[in-house]
């Protein structure tokens, strides 16, 4: 009878268990064709348990951790394998620290050293993950635009496993980054679009820019209790939505010209005029931006935009424009303003009228009683447009 061999049986990713129908044929004179079928099922790489890599400091508690600060010194990590399954028996997990394909590079001079060039893990009998020792990274310090760069850790095959995934320790940039800054920071609820003026600045030298640079400036709803809601379709604001801006999918850019340090753009943002009180805390809207300096990220430090309510807030000053709390009854007849203010400043003039003597003072107005004026029962200003007060 002839055997043939089988040879190695694989199967596509993700296809834990495969049924494999291996059909014998017996070739002897007499026996015609196929005398017997077994099924049995050959285990793929995808069914193999897994391991993963992820980083902790140095402390009695341990914390996890993803990163490590240019500029920040010697900073002592260590490297945790996790697996799926525990092992039957003890599991060693070869690392190599800064392997290839890290956009950090490694070694005196540059992005940073260790003090070892691997590590060996090892996860225990009946346990699902090991740490290895203490490893020192000391980021290099420089003045350059790097953006955040990536320290590669990789590990060999472990039998009984699948492949392990390599993992990554970001290597933050301390050099300057680039700010985003509001023009007005704040605004009143309106009907009216308001123009908000965005700059961006870069703190370092122009030359570290390496030509025109584009900030990719995005308009969002702020986060958490005081977050201002941004209307899915400003032409049809749902109930509790807050703003909407003009600007398509709420993105703009803002360019940093060559030679330059900063640059400038705008946007139209309409806060939403509603009955709701909200003047305990402004909302916010969240305001961040990206770039990048020679194909690397940078950080882009974002900004917040205050949306108040539309309150004012009324106070008195004398002649001298002191502010104004009391006046004596023997003080004789005292020159008096009203003074408005609102917290932010509205894109149209705001008219203003006080009733002088509201019916729910407890001095009386008139002649023989506790006081008189001379102006009428009220007066009537206004807050001029872009301004944040105005007075009598």
């Amino acid at each position: 009878m002839s055997r043939a061999a089988v040879g190695r049986l694989s199967g596509p990713a993700g296809r834990a268990g495969l049924v494999v129908l291996l059909t014998a044929a017996v070739l002897a004179p007499g026996f015609g064709g196929v005398v017997a079928q077994q099924t049995t099922t050959a285990t793929t790489a995808s069914s193999l348990p897994t391991i993963t890599l992820s980083f902790t400091d140095a402390q009695s508690t341990p914390a996890v951790i993803t990163g490590v600060a240019e500029g920040g010194g010697a900073q002592t990590v260590r490297v945790v394998a996790t697996a799926s399954a525990a092992p039957a028996a003890p599991v060693s997990v070869s690392v190599t620290v800064g392997a290839s394909g890290g956009t950090a590079v490694k070694g005196a001079g540059n992005d940073y050293t260790t003090s070892t060039d691997s590590v060996t893990v090892t996860i225990n009998t009946g346990v699902t993950s090991g740490s290895s020792g203490d490893i020192t990274i000391t980021p290099g310090s420089d003045d350059r635009v790097e953006g955040e760069e990536y320290i590669r850790f990789a590990a060999g095959a472990v039998s009984g496993y699948q492949d392990i995934t390599p993992a990554s320790l970001r290597l933050v940039d301390d050099d300057a980054a680039i700010v985003l800054s509001l023009s007005p920071g704040a605004v009143m609820e309106h009907t009216a679009s308001q123009s908000i003026g965005v700059a961006a600045s870069f703190a370092g030298s122009a030359s570290d820019l390496a030509g025109s640079t584009e900030v990719t400036v995005t308009v969002a709803g702020g986060a958490g209790a005081d977050g201002a809601v941004l209307a899915a379709d400003p032409g049809a604001p749902a109930s509790g939505d807050d703003f909407w801006t003009d600007l398509t999918a709420n993105q703009l850019t803002v360019s940093i010209p060559a030679g330059a340090t900063s640059g400038s753009g705008s946007f139209g943002l309409t806060a939403r005029a509603d009955s709701v009180d909200e003047a305990a805390a402004p909302e916010k809207v969240a305001v961040s931006g990206a770039a990048d300096v020679g194909g690397r990220a940078v950080t882009v430090t974002g900004a917040e935009l205050s949306i108040y309510d539309r309150v004012i807030t009324l106070g008195l000053v004398d002649g001298s424009g002191d502010v104004l709390t009391a006046v004596g009854e023997d003080d004789g007849s005292q020159s008096v303003r009203v003074v408005a203010s609102v917290p932010a400043a509205a894109p149209v003039v705001l008219p203003v009228a006080v009733v002088v003597g509201a019916s729910d003072s407890t001095a009386d107005k008139g002649s023989g009683d506790d006081y008189t004026t001379t102006a009428a029962s009220s007066v009537e200003f206004s807050i001029a447009a872009s301004a944040t007060d105005g007075e009598s």
